[in-house]
């Protein structure tokens, strides 16, 4: 497991180093998911079969009811659902009915209409008491199929509503008859799973993230995936052309090669002046050794970089020493010096603004450039 977690980090470092680094990153929202497990409660009316109530229609018998309800998600489709319901009904002649059911089953989520609504369909079985004051109790199981409609918050709390008819399948009292009746609820549940899963730490739910083992800190558009870094490049100059009538004219010249894939270690810092890494360093470069051993055929060089605080001269010997640096650490860490390639620049290559204290801590840098040809 520890292994094919590694795997998974090194295939994502290696995949920001070709496309080019991470850069800047937008926040992105998503539909709300599903909750994982809910629980909640049910208002609606009872419609009960005339043989229970002696009235001329299922229609005439309604009653107000309650009820709970709890479900668990077992599928981007498929939750399980238990409830339970009680309605006070009254037949003809006056005499009380208590209306206790109980049930459970599947509920089928169907495709979403717009990000928060979806139908659903249920099927499920359970027992239904009909206590007759006076009488006894009859208890009869039953099945039942129903159709709904369910409403996401923010937070992953649902509203529902659902219109299900139940038909007796024992023949407790009433002469036997077989009973039908309807439920028409409303209800409301609260999500007992908290917020959306989100494995790497990217602020993109694993449902939508396509890249689900993105490096810390790492920089990701709404896919969950690293954001290249935008390299420019210099336009070639163009040969001169020699004003001569019957001179042909001079071949173009060649396209240069792309830039090497590059990485930026964010997190990597120096103490002030110093080659000295900080502590937190270590962590990055702890994962970066563990990418590098995942991954023997890689080969990189580790380029350093700084701003224009200091003479040139002391800039270049600054970058230099640093690369040194985190070299020596990574090989500290069992990674092969023959595989690490080390670069200075001192001052000479700035991706931001040295004139400013933010731009001047984004040029005091240290990079990652992959010099084998990724597969």
């Amino acid at each position: 497991m520890e292994r094919a977690r590694k795997v998974c980090l090194v295939a994502c470092v290696l995949a920001a180093i070709q496309a080019g680094g991470v850069y800047g990153a937008e926040r992105w929202s998503y539909p709300p998911e599903e909750p994982k497990s809910e629980l909640g409660f049910t208002l609606g009316l009872q419609f009960m079969d005339p043989v229970v109530t002696g009235e001329e229609s299922t229609r005439d018998g309604s009653k107000p009811l309650v009820g709970l309800r709890a479900a668990y998600l077992l599928s981007h489709s498929i939750s399980w659902f238990f409830d339970s319901t009680f309605a006070k009904l009254e037949d003809v002649n006056g005499t009380d009915i208590n209306h206790f059911t109980l049930r459970t089953g599947p509920m089928f989520l169907l495709p979403r209409m717009g990000e928060r609504s979806r139908f659903f369909l249920t099927v499920s079985t359970g027992f239904a008491n009909l206590d007759v004051t006076g009488e006894d109790n009859y208890r009869r199981s039953f099945l039942s199929a129903g159709v709904g409609q369910r409403f996401l918050t923010d937070r992953r709390n649902v509203f529902h509503w659902e219109l299900r008819a139940d038909r007796s399948t024992s023949s407790a009292g009433f002469d036997g008859e077989g009973i039908t009746s309807y439920q028409l609820l409303m209800g409301f549940s609260w999500n007992l799973s908290g917020p959306a899963q989100d494995t790497d730490g990217d602020g993109v739910p694993d449902r939508y993230d396509r890249c689900a083992c993105t490096p810390p800190r790492a920089e990701v558009d709404h896919e969950g995936c690293p954001i290249p870094i935008p390299v420019e490049e210099p336009l070639p100059i163009p040969a001169p052309v020699v004003a001569a009538a019957l001179e042909p004219e001079p071949e173009p010249e060649p396209v240069p090669p792309p830039p090497p894939p590059r990485l930026i270690l964010k997190g990597v810092n120096f103490a002030s002046d110093s080659w000295e890494l900080t502590p937190a360093s270590h962590a990055v470069l702890d994962e970066v050794a563990a990418s590098l051993l995942a991954w023997p055929e890689v080969r990189v060089r580790i380029d350093g970089h700084t701003d224009s605080t200091n003479t040139d001269a002391h800039n270049q010997v600054l970058s230099e020493r640093r690369a040194d640096a985190v070299k020596s650490y990574l090989v500290g860490k069992g990674v092969d010096p023959s595989r690490l390639e080390t670069k200075g620049w001192g001052e000479s290559q700035p991706i931001a603004d040295n004139a400013t204290v933010e731009g001047r801590a984004i040029n005091r840098r240290v990079e990652l450039i992959r010099l084998d040809t990724p597969q």
